[in-house]
């Protein structure tokens, strides 16, 4: 397992291998030349102060190596649930890549941001802080990036998608709006490309195709998304990167 031992010695330069969180959601196989990578914004939940050591990132990292096949979208116990794979959120990206036609288990997934938090504006230190450690995790993204060599980047939510937009500077974004509104306000699935080049490895992936989703944790199930993710799904048919 020579990635994980890659990742550990780059996580370890951040100086926050030891908040909670994790890396690496689905099995260790992901972690391999695939199409895909899966990323949403940071893992969610509540800092487990009962098991700290346990719930640190490092700690979910090393124990890839004692569970390779883990994958937290199927295997994870979320929330109040007391079954795996259960929660709307996971049964909501379940049923996200069902509609895409794409294999999840297969799929290198992950976060922006690696230190776990409930909700964006409650993370430790608030939003800048959140900001500041992203760029310092991304090293870690750009070496799994490179292991993987993805055509397409899929994203759950907007700030990863805007992270992307920042990063390959999309000449054309194509979006379609889904029937109702959530909070007051229509919400959109998205589709770009662009180049990215990845600094820290001097890997250049060239044009990479990126989807975004609203996040998938906002309605209680799928069938809100569904317009819209086949859409994203005729986007990617018709470049020819589902067969």
């Amino acid at each position: 397992m020579k990635h994980i031992l890659e990742i550990q010695n780059l996580l370890s330069s951040t100086g926050l291998q030891r908040k909670s969180g994790n890396i690496i959601y689905s099995g260790y196989e992901t972690l391999s030349p695939g199409k895909y990578y899966f990323l949403g914004m940071n893992p969610g939940g509540h800092i487990d102060d009962r098991n700290p050591e346990e719930d640190q990132i490092i700690t979910k990292l090393i124990k890839k190596k004692e569970y390779p096949k883990e994958n937290e979208y199927f295997d994870g116990i979320w929330g109040n649930e007391r079954l795996p794979g259960v929660h709307h959120h996971q049964v909501n990206i379940q049923s996200f890549f069902e509609c895409l036609e794409i294999d999840l288990r297969t799929v290198l997934s992950t976060n922006l941001c690696f230190q776990r938090s409930p909700g964006k504006s409650k993370y430790p230190g608030g939003t800048k802080q959140m900001d500041a450690d992203i760029e310092k995790f991304w090293p870690i993204h750009e070496y799994m990036l490179s292991v993987v060599q993805p055509k397409v980047i899929i994203c759950n939510g907007a700030d990863a998608r805007d992270f992307f937009k920042k990063k390959i500077k999309p000449t054309n974004i194509e979006t379609k709006e889904l029937p109702e509104k959530w909070r007051g306000l229509y919400q959109k699935c998205t589709y770009f490309s662009g180049n990215l080049y990845l600094n820290s490895t001097l890997k250049d992936l060239g044009r990479v195709k990126v989807i975004a989703t609203p996040h998938l944790t906002n309605w209680p199930n799928f069938d809100y998304y569904k317009e819209g993710v086949e859409w994203l799904k005729r986007k990617l048919s018709n470049q020819n990167y589902i067969y």
